[in-house]
């Protein structure tokens, strides 16, 4: 039969402290070499995400002009929108 431990209050008491410690240390070792690389990265899928919804939205005017209304002089300017926006 394995060996069980009873969890005191004590132990669980100490717990918390011992993982801020650890974080702590993981965090200054592991991650702030990288600070600026993660700030960097954090900061394109910003730009990424925002160039998505902008995508979507220069998509309704070709929706709505050139299909629906069958516009086909607002194709192109719309198109290159979407093309500058990739």
């Amino acid at each position: 039969m394995p060996d069980t431990k009873i969890i005191t209050k004590e132990a669980v008491a100490e717990t918390p402290t011992h993982t801020k410690k650890l974080m702590g240390r993981i965090i200054r070792n592991y991650v702030t070499p990288y600070k600026y690389m993660l700030a960097l990265a954090l900061f394109l899928m910003v730009i990424s995400a925002a160039m998505t919804g902008a995508l979507a939205k220069l998509m309704e005017p070709i929706i709505d002009d050139v299909f629906t209304a069958q516009d086909q002089s607002s194709l192109w300017p719309v198109a290159a929108a979407v093309f500058a926006a990739f």
